[in-house]
Formats: C-alpha cells, structure tokens, sequence
C-alpha cells in the first residue's frame, strides 16, 4: 500500500499492519523531524499559550495535568488534613479520591485503626474503628459458626409422626436440634436407616438454604414428610425394595 510521508511528502510502501498501527512517516528521520515540529495552542483552563509536537496536537489539550483536572475535576476536601484539592470525576465515581496525598492516607489508616485480640486463637490484629471486626482471619470467622448453636423449633406434626413410627417398630431419634440444615429425625428400621426432613402442611414442603446445602452433600435419601401417612409410606416403600 502507498502512502504519503507527512514530513517530506515522499510516496512510499507500508503493509496493510503498518496501516493500521498507524504509521505516517517513510523514514526514522521523518519521525523524529515530526517530533521537533511544534505548534501552538491555548489551553482551556488556564488559557496560557503551549507548544506541543505536532504530532500530538489532537491529543493534548491542556498545558499540565494540574489544568486537566481542574477543567474536568471537582473540589473536594482531604478526609485527613481538611485541604481542598482536585479530582477528576471519574476517579471520585470509583470511589477514590478521598486523600490529597499517600501520606494523608497513611495517617488516616493509622489513626482509624485499633488493637484487637482474636476471639477464637488470641492473635492481637489492628481493626478499623468504623468497621470493627472480631477475628483475625477468615478461617476464625467460619471456626466460631461452627461452633456456634442455632435454636430450632421443633415442627407441630413432629411427635404425631415420630409416635406412629415407634408404634411400626421403628427405632427415632430426635436431632432437629442439631441444625445446620440437618433433618429433623433419624429413622432406623428393620431394612435401613432413613433421615426424615419434616414439614407442616402450610409450609408448602419450602427448604431454607442450609437444608438445601446439607441434602446436595448427604449420599444418602433424605425424605420429605408432612403428614404420618407420608411417613409410614416411605417406610414401606423401602421394605419392598
């Protein structure tokens, strides 16, 4: 492909990904001719006259970064000294922009923050006061729910369906207070043992979300019962298996 130098006007040849990574000067002194070529220009904020190569007249447009944010940018106050300074809107749009410089933000951190121990390992960690935490780590945070136990309530149904089974001979345990999502009772009888998730009939059999957890991870049948007919049927349904 041919194409005019823009410096001394000479035609010359250029691939099609010269083309298109924007090559315009035949020769490396062209070029650097190009970069000494300079014109003038006003600058929008502060209307002082500047000279730029010519080959970024398109580009720049402001004399200093100082005046490009002040011609784009919004007053705002440090959240550490109170000083007032520039931002460029879309810096403040992701949030930033709240120091007016790294060691106002050093200080600000510093100030902010507070000596802590964990409650479950004892290791001393800093917190910020605004958002106080109460471990040192991730790991702590899932260790103390774990431990902790959450009240269940016990469904109305429960002991008219845990009577019917012990009269069939069934062995029940009750573990509803188990929680973490873990099935109300466990059902021992003569041909296996079952885990039944029992829920009253206004409930529209709806599972919370550690329910749902815990049956995606049991390998095991884990029956859902409202009434003790449901109960009993699910029993001999496995006899006859």
């Amino acid at each position: 492909m041919q194409i005019i130098c823009k410096i001394c006007g000479n035609i010359f040849e250029a691939c099609q990904y010269e083309v298109n990574r924007g090559r315009k000067f035949c020769s490396l002194k062209c070029f650097s001719l190009s970069q000494h070529k300079r014109i003038k220009k006003t600058c929008p904020s502060c209307k002082k006259i500047f000279e730029v190569p010519k080959c970024e007249s398109e580009r720049r447009k402001f004399c200093s970064i100082q005046c490009r944010k002040s011609y784009y940018g919004k007053q705002v106050f440090c959240a550490s000294c109170g000083k007032d300074f520039r931002v460029l809107n879309l810096i403040l749009k992701m949030g930033a922009g709240k120091f007016c410089s790294q060691k106002c933000y050093d200080n600000y951190r510093t100030n902010e923050t507070e000596t802590k121990y964990c409650s479950i390992c004892g290791t001393q960690y800093l917190s910020r006061k605004s958002q106080p935490r109460k471990f040192c780590s991730q790991q702590c945070y899932w260790d103390d729910l774990s431990n902790r136990k959450y009240p269940t309530n016990k469904d109305l149904n429960q002991d008219r369906i845990v009577d019917i089974l012990e009269e069939q001979g069934c062995l029940v345990w009750d573990i509803h207070h188990l929680g973490h999502g873990v099935p109300d009772i466990l059902v021992l009888s003569k041909t296996g043992v079952f885990l039944f998730e029992i829920k009253n009939p206004d409930t529209r059999h709806k599972l919370t979300l550690a329910q749902k957890k815990f049956m995606n991870s049991w390998l095991g049948p884990v029956k859902i019962v409202t009434t003790p007919e449901q109960a009993l049927e699910a029993v001999r349904n496995e006899r006859s298996r």
